[in-house]
């Protein structure tokens, strides 16, 4: 089956999206602080077209962290508590917020995202 146009720029976003985090992360577990076998992971799930390219909502993990907060609700609740204490309530209700939105991502809303991350990535956009 051959892909789309949008489901190939959503591709594109996703690995941009996931550098762009692992940088600002300093390719380190924000968690435990490992740099193994790092992955990131989206607070708000990732089925959320709103909040699913939003680098406000990535968090590099290791693979060890992101599997455990992934598959286990009393390791969840812990990371979301740090996750609060760390970086404030306001950051988690922002995301809420903009996920309650819908969002249907247009080949041209995909390719400008994309441009604004690429901008990001190589030092001359803005973090938001």
């Amino acid at each position: 089956m051959k892909k789309t146009k949008i489901k190939i720029l959503k591709e594109q976003l996703e690995e941009l999206w996931k550098l762009i985090c692992m940088k600002r992360d300093g390719y380190k577990c924000q968690y435990c602080g490992s740099d193994k076998d790092l992955q990131v992971h989206h607070i708000i799930s990732r089925k959320n077209m709103n909040t699913k390219f939003d680098i406000n909502n990535g968090i590099t993990l290791c693979k060890k962290c992101h599997s455990r907060i992934s598959l286990n609700s009393t390791s969840y609740t812990e990371f979301m508590i740090w996750f609060i204490k760390k970086y404030g309530i306001e950051r988690l209700e922002g995301l809420q917020e903009k996920a309650r939105q819908i969002k249907r991502w247009k080949v041209g809303e995909l390719e400008d995202e994309i441009e604004r991350l690429t901008k990001i990535l190589k030092g001359g956009g803005k973090w938001r």
